[in-house]
């Protein structure tokens, strides 16, 4: 509700000038609530009777209060709203807030959103940034451009200090939130778009908001329009709704599973008063009026994780509750399964059988058996996995579909499309399963070495000996990968070839056209600087640049040889 000019000139008039004759005594208490009475009695005589009516010019008042004295004067205790007047307040909306409820929005890939906030990190654009850590901080556009600071604190946390209360008050409060990706990655964004937009810190908040506020609305649209549905009624994404999505979202990942979700939300967004309020019923009230419940995780993705709606992240890849709620997760006992641990069966093709077995016995050399070498082989596997960029959603892409057109007008039409969760943990277990590959590879060559120098050859047997002839087709084969790695740069290279053309020079994409991975390996590791150095030129990450091709066409459909 906008200000109102007869208000204001009271407050300008009379209310302050009294309020600065006030000392902070048990007399100048007694003088503040007569204050706050007489404030009340003058907007009943303008017919401004019901405290719909006056929660406005209470809250233009008491904001004019704090400009003018501080967010801590103690004139503030008397000239406000009681606590029964509050949840009489409150319980008049419940019919809204009924309604709202009974009309949840569901979000059906939250790895979508995330990943495409990730993304938005990148852009050369303030605006896209400020929208992309509004969804992965849940703070304000007023914040990120002017008060926010971000301190690191864990690996999936900052330290946040510089939240706003309405119209601009700055709190001095300092607390944990979680973030949607890497801390490190938050606070670099935040840094970079203070650098794009420095106008902004010596703004105020309403100031920002009046400048800057439009632009990034319209940035929430344009990026998240296709992932996040529209509440009911409403026509377009708002920031502040995106304060709704990020408390789903960290619920969902980080939440202990003893805790009630409105207590987590609450802390999340530094909504103290309902932490620390006692009254039950007034609680319920403030709970109802923060929009907690706006958003959902749908069932769907809830049943990919058991039926888990709470802390699905927890405990695997560094991520941990907030300080603040450490103590509640320790106290969470999930139920395990009685009993000794059963063996399980895994299959594999036979010829891979020496590998396996290779790979396993160099992860755990003094393991007993079988089952704990493998069980030894998972915890390597998950540690490559946290280490991995693209863990947590932290580096997942909507995948981007190529539709080609005729040789004679090479251009490319693209579309936005969410990344599977399930797809993207496969995408990253073949990197993983590759860096296997390597490793068996070098294993091999290593056992080869040894027997060269353990075993006498028929060359240092006799003079007479001859060395073995190589199988045939073996500079064939070189000559395949060899050629297929020209192609590719040749590809590249080309003029007017878009990003999302071009192809990383894989172990993966390179067995396309050649079987053999150990020589692959050997020419790869041959040709390292030269492919380094190309894929540098084109900025292309060797790791996932090939993803965005996968489930569209095979490079070998774009990229043949002869």
């Amino acid at each position: 509700m906008g200000r109102r000019q007869w208000l204001e000139d009271l407050i300008t008039s009379e209310y302050l000038p009294k309020i600065a004759n006030l000392k902070n005594t048990s007399t100048g208490r007694r003088k503040a609530a007569d204050l706050a009475q007489q404030i009340r009695d003058s907007w009943t005589r303008r017919g401004l009777k019901t405290l719909s009516q006056q929660q406005g010019l209470m809250d233009q008042t008491r904001r004019a209060i704090k400009d003018e004295f501080g967010d801590d004067h103690f004139s503030l205790d008397y000239i406000k709203f009681s606590e029964a007047e509050y949840i009489e307040l409150n319980n008049q909306k419940q019919g809204a807030i009924a309604d709202r409820n009974e009309s949840v929005t569901y979000i059906d890939n939250p790895d979508a959103i995330v990943g495409q906030a990730v993304r938005l990190l990148d852009s050369p654009e303030w605006t896209d940034i400020c929208a992309g850590l509004a969804v992965l901080t849940g703070r304000r556009s007023s914040e990120l451009l002017s008060t926010a600071e971000f301190e690191p604190k864990t690996k999936w946390s900052v330290t946040f200090t510089g939240a706003l209360k309405r119209r601009g008050e700055l709190q001095t409060l300092s607390f944990e939130i979680p973030t949607l990706t890497t801390a490190q990655k938050v606070c670099t964004a935040l840094k970079k778009v203070r650098a794009l937009l420095p106008e902004a810190r010596s703004l105020t908040a309403e100031q920002v908001n009046s400048r800057y506020g439009k632009a990034v609305a319209k940035a929430c649209e344009q990026q998240f329009g296709h992932l996040v549905p529209k509440r009911p009624g409403k026509d377009t994404l708002y920031t502040h709704l995106f304060r709704s999505i990020y408390a789903t979202i960290a619920t969902f990942w980080y939440c202990p599973p003893n805790l009630v979700d409105w207590e987590f939300k609450a802390a999340i967004q530094g909504h103290f008063q309902i932490l620390d309020e006692q009254n039950p019923e007034l609680r319920r009230s403030l709970t109802a009026s923060r929009h907690y419940s706006d958003y959902e995780i749908a069932d769907a993705v809830i049943a990919q994780y058991a039926g888990k709606r709470k802390g699905i992240k927890l405990g695997s890849m560094g991520v941990e509750p907030i300080e603040m709620f450490q103590q509640k997760a320790h106290e969470y006992t999930p139920t395990q399964p009685s009993g000794p641990r059963k063996v399980g069966s895994l299959r594999y093709f036979a010829q891979d059988h020496d590998r396996w077995t290779q790979v396993m016995t160099t992860i755990c050399p003094n393991c007993h058996n079988q089952q704990e070498r493998m069980a030894k082989l998972l915890e390597w596997i998950e540690e490559r996995l946290a280490d991995s960029p693209a863990s947590v959603a932290e580096e997942q892409e909507p995948q981007t579909i190529l539709t080609p057109t005729p040789v004679a007008a090479p251009k490319i039409t693209t579309m936005t499309m969410p990344v599977d969760p399930a797809i993207a943990l496969m995408e990253r277990m073949t990197q993983v399963m590759e860096q296997l590959g390597a490793l068996t590879a070098v294993l091999s060559e290593q056992t080869v070495a040894t027997r060269k120098h353990s075993t006498p050859t028929k060359a240092e047997a006799g003079d007479q000996a001859q060395m073995p002839t190589p199988r045939s087709s073996s500079e064939p084969t070189a000559a395949t990968i060899n050629h297929a790695i020209d192609a590719i740069m040749a590809y590249n290279n080309a003029p007017d070839r878009l990003h999302d053309q071009k192809w990383a020079i894989t172990i993966n994409a390179l067995k396309s056209y050649a079987q053999s991975q150990h020589t692959i390996l050997r020419i790869m590791k041959e040709r390292r600087a030269e492919i380094d150095a190309h894929h540098a030129q084109h900025q292309i990450d060797a790791t996932k640049h090939n993803h965005r091709h996968k489930r569209k066409h095979k490079i070998t459909d774009v990229i043949a040889i002869a």
